[in-house]
């Protein structure tokens, strides 16, 4: 009877050994998916950060643009009211040449 017990007590420690070494692995995954998620997610917010900076870098160009397109049309306006059309034309070659 003590040697029966003594090969279940054996087989259940090689038993519990191997849940254990496959508690480690499992455990060992895990922490290397975490590592490959975080590793994701800080590519994607990179990313994001570098598209923030393109959209606010277009906007301020076309902010700048309608600034000058707005400055131009004045200027053609004035060159009309002054009778100066070769001005008037140039202005408005140039505020073409910006909408486009």
């Amino acid at each position: 009877v003590i040697n029966e017990a003594q090969v279940q007590v054996r087989s259940l420690q090689r038993h519990s050994q191997g849940l254990e070494e496959a508690r480690n692995a499992a455990q060992d995954d895990l922490r290397r998916l975490r590592e490959r998620f975080d590793d994701a997610k800080g590519s994607q917010a990179e990313e994001l950060r570098e598209k923030r900076e393109e959209v606010e870098a277009l906007r301020r160009k076309t902010h700048q643009q309608q600034v000058r397109i707005s400055q131009l049309e004045r200027e053609a306006g004035e060159a009309a009211l002054r009778g100066n059309s070769e001005h008037a034309q140039a202005a408005q070659r140039q505020i073409d040449t910006h909408r486009a």
